[in-house]
């Protein structure tokens, strides 16, 4: 197979350059979550192409070491991949590292792509392998030199994104953030994250697949802010309008001498979760690092008034595309040909039929019987099934609007759901409310709300591998942090008022069926002082033909006949009349 001679090609390199292991991380120097094609190294070694996950690769073994979102997808891929699949106990962790350390002789010397990861990732490595005897060596690319048709970085133009629906402009931002700065104690901040720099520029891009991002770097100076990227994606009036506010351009490739030429006693504010091992050696020692999270990585969670009042709007775009997608589907189940991948590009078309529509927010999940199983299956030609009016389907979209980024996921019987499918979806759905109602207290984290949710699957012996909810950016990536609704990592982060954060929860039985219910929903504050709450904002029916009522508390099926009342009354004007008729029947009282 291609895979093995990769990895044989692989391995040649690695002895000229006296390795005994090379680790492949999913990522881009901006420690992206999605990628653009050019650093899809681990998945064109390897052949799994999941969104989290490391390739590790020595003369005898390669592995790739993901999360169980991904074991029965990384299982169907790896297969004569000669690429093991290593199931990661906890999800972010490590853990190639330890076993690195653990199967490697003394004395020996591991690369990496110093690009490829943060400063706190080379600290942590070093440190295990330290104890060991083992070396750590940022030496290159090695994947370069055997990548023959390798995709360029893309060059593809910036784009404004309005102040109608930013709320606040690119010099309101970058005040805000340098008095932040002075507040610290910096004169210079460095932004690596691509969704921080759109954000705080109020630009947009094309180059990674789903993200509305550029790929550049940005440095915040006392003077001015310079914006690194390639000449070739700035359009000639946009350049104009950067630089009257005062954002210098300067060439991607342009930012190491940049950091090398700070002034000597200058004190820069960087990430160590986000700034690459590269990056940090460019700057000199006799710069002061203040070590901290990106302050836009923070300003950004927290939406203004006119973002998240674009938020509501673009919901109601997002769930007129919705019910014509379930109407659609129930009509023709059955009685014509669907599979997931024609549903799936099915729901993106009524999409694209809504104003400002720019694109899906992520590849949509559309997974059959036991497909919806696997947490994060992507539909391809060679994995899609045909599907009849028999069996759970779910699917897990989102769109990217001009005013907003949506992320749903429903799931729905296609016809005879038995008693364990009713009681699992309506433990999920039970969950599912909870978050949904629960007041908490200023300074709660994602890991109470976790907690709440929880419980609800596991009274019933159920549980799921993945977090509870994630943030969601404003025209900008799917997953945002830093709040989560997990034990993971960003599960520590207090919830303010106007985070804007998915709530998830699910249940999956390898080889018959996945549930999940999400909605959006924004932090607003609660009626008890010191306390917030939580705003639903995705509106779409929950398929009442899956749900055990007598399951159910009066405060659940008030919460649950609630929604579908604000569903109905928010949707109906924008529908015609078969589809009105539809959604009452649906939103009717349970």
């Amino acid at each position: 197979m291609k895979m093995n001679k990769r990895l044989d090609d692989l391995r040649t390199l690695m002895q000229t350059y006296n390795l005994a292991a090379y680790i492949i991380p999913n990522t881009d120097p901006h420690q992206s979550e999605y990628i653009a094609e050019h650093w899809r190294s681990m998945t064109w070694v390897s052949g799994f192409d999941g969104s989290a996950g490391t390739l590790a690769v020595t003369n005898e073994f390669a592995g790739v070491w993901t999360d169980t979102r991904y074991f029965l997808q990384a299982e169907e891929q790896l297969e004569g991949s000669g690429v093991s699949l290593m199931r990661l106990q906890v999800q972010g962790q490590p853990e190639y590292v330890n076993w690195l350390a653990d199967n490697l002789p003394k004395g020996s010397e591991v690369g990496i792509d110093g690009k490829l990861f943060s400063i706190a990732q080379v600290a942590t490595m070093r440190q295990i392998f330290e104890k060991k005897g083992i070396e750590l060596v940022a030496c290159d690319d090695l994947i370069k030199m055997i990548w023959k048709d390798r995709p360029a970085i893309p060059e593809n133009p910036i784009f404004i994104h309005d102040i109608v629906y930013a709320g606040k402009s690119r010099t309101e931002k970058i005040a805000d953030i340098r008095q932040k700065m002075d507040k610290k104690g910096v004169r210079f901040h460095l932004l690596t994250a691509l969704d921080d720099i759109a954000w705080l520029l109020n630009i947009r891009g094309n180059d990674v697949t789903c993200n509305p991002v550029a790929i550049c770097y940005a440095l915040i100076t006392p003077e001015n802010v310079q914006l690194f990227i390639n000449p070739k994606k700035i359009p000639i009036n946009i350049a104009h309008e950067l630089k009257v506010d005062k954002i210098e351009l300067l060439g991607y490739s342009s930012i190491e001498n940049a950091l090398k030429g700070l002034p000597k006693g200058a004190v820069i504010l960087l990430s160590k979760n986000q700034v690459s091992h590269w990056l940090r050696n460019a700057i000199p020692n006799e710069t002061e690092l203040e070590f901290g999270a990106s302050i836009p990585h923070y300003a950004k969670a927290i939406k203004n008034d006119v973002e998240i009042d674009h938020f509501r709007k673009v919901m109601v775009k997002d769930g007129v595309a919705m019910v014509r997608f379930f109407k659609w589907l129930e009509e023709n189940i059955g009685q014509t040909k669907i599979s997931e991948l024609s549903a799936a590009n099915q729901l993106e078309a009524f999409r694209a039929e809504q104003a400002d529509f720019v694109g899906n927010s992520f590849d949509a999940i559309s997974g059959y019987k036991g497909h919806g199983a696997i947490i994060h299956y992507r539909v391809t030609p060679e994995t899609d099934w045909e599907m009849d009016a028999d069996g759970v389907y779910l699917i897990d979209s989102g769109g990217q609007y001009l005013d907003g980024t949506t992320d749903i996921t429903r799931t729905v019987t296609l016809g005879n759901p038995n008693e364990k499918e009713k009681i699992a979806y309506t433990s999920v759905l039970k969950a599912h409310i909870a978050v949904a109602m629960a007041h908490f207290p200023e300074g709660a984290t994602g890991r109470h709300l976790h907690a709440i949710c929880k419980q609800h699957v596991w009274n019933q012996g159920l549980d799921y591998g993945h977090g509870t909810g994630h943030g969601v950016g404003f025209f900008l990536n799917v997953h945002e942090g830093p709040q989560r609704i997990g034990d993971g990592g960003g599960s520590s982060v207090p919830f303010q008022i106007g985070m804007v954060t998915s709530n998830e929860p699910g249940n999956y039985i390898e080889g018959a069926y996945g549930i999940r219910i999400e909605n959006l929903i924004v932090t607003i504050p609660s009626k008890y002082e010191g306390y917030l709450t939580s705003e639903t904002i995705t509106l779409c029916p929950i398929d009442k033909n899956l749900i055990k009522k007598e399951l159910l508390t009066e405060a659940e099926l008030n919460w649950f006949n609630g929604y579908h009342y604000m569903v109905y009354d928010r949707l109906s004007p924008h529908l015609n009349v078969e589809e009105i008729a539809w959604l009452r029947d649906k939103t009717s009282v349970l």
